[in-house]
């Protein structure tokens, strides 16, 4: 029986291009709560970075792994966190500076709660044009400016302008110089960053233990390189029809695609057939 499920989000959840679920994935994420259903987003995004992606539902992202396995979140309480070494960032900093327009992203907590947070973009100058696009582009509510050293950084990422180099070369550079961080690419124009040998395997036994479930309890979707852990390892793992060719060798079950509500669908289904 399922009691928990867990969701990608960019590709997944959030069919490329759309900043908002569908109504249909909305609406099968309330059904599957009020069937005593535990639903949360296994992302890389922080928590801050969930709110508009589910209209202010904060129901739908109470629970979670996010940050890549670096923060969960069971029933709106903070039960795991791990940061980044300041150190490791500024010489990534350093690393992705001499790549033109290519930049560091990073989210800092505010407070104790981790829900609370404050986004920095590491640009080259203030007036870097990319960076100023990203900011544009991606609708967040960021920074520009140095690493900062005064807070705890949870989530970090690169934005990478391909016209200057190619992803895998950017990677490749970030891996010389930070041989202490991995770099996962959700996305082909983006790498995150998190610890060697990290995903978000790393937050699902404290999610689990907080909620009393057990790992054949879970049901999982995801599609992109950072998902594959996850979609090894649970056994009901589903990848997209779209999903990058590693998930979908990783994922035990496959379904449609995301922009036709394929993961509503399947959230729908288990609430139907009651877990």
């Amino acid at each position: 029986m399922i009691k928990l499920i867990l969701a990608d989000m960019d590709g997944t959840l959030l069919p490329f291009g759309s900043r908002v679920v569908s109504e249909r994935t909305h609406s099968a994420i309330l059904s599957a709560l009020d069937a005593g259903i535990a639903f949360g987003p296994a992302s890389g995004r922080d928590y801050a970075d969930l709110t508009d992606a589910f209209d202010g539902d904060a129901r739908c992202f109470s629970t979670g792994i996010m940050a890549n396995g670096k923060k969960v979140f069971s029933s709106g309480e903070l039960v795991f966190k791990k940061t980044l070494s300041t150190e490791a960032l500024v010489k990534l900093d350093s690393a992705v500076r001499p790549y033109a327009g290519t930049s560091l992203w990073l989210v800092a907590d505010v407070d104790e709660t981790g829900k609370r947070c404050e986004q920095f973009l590491c640009a080259v100058e203030p007036g870097d044009e990319f960076a100023l696009e990203i900011v544009k582009d991606s609708g967040r509510d960021m920074a520009l400016g140095d690493v900062p050293t005064n807070r705890d950084v949870i989530t970090a990422g690169i934005f990478v302008n391909v016209s200057s180099a190619p992803t895998e070369v950017v990677r490749s550079r970030c891996k010389e110089a930070c041989p202490e961080l991995d770099f996962p690419s959700p996305v082909p124009f983006f790498l995150d960053v998190v610890p060697a040998g990290w995903s978000k395997v790393n937050g699902l036994d404290a999610l689990l233990g907080s909620l009393g479930v057990t790992l054949d309890e879970v049901a999982f979707i995801g599609d992109s390189e950072n998902d594959v852990t996850l979609l090894e390892k649970v056994p009901n793992s589903y990848a997209v029809a779209g999903a990058m060719p590693e998930a979908k060798a990783a994922a035990h079950h496959l379904i449609g695609d995301a922009a036709e509500d394929s993961v509503a669908k399947l959230i729908e289904q288990i609430v139907q057939q009651r877990g």
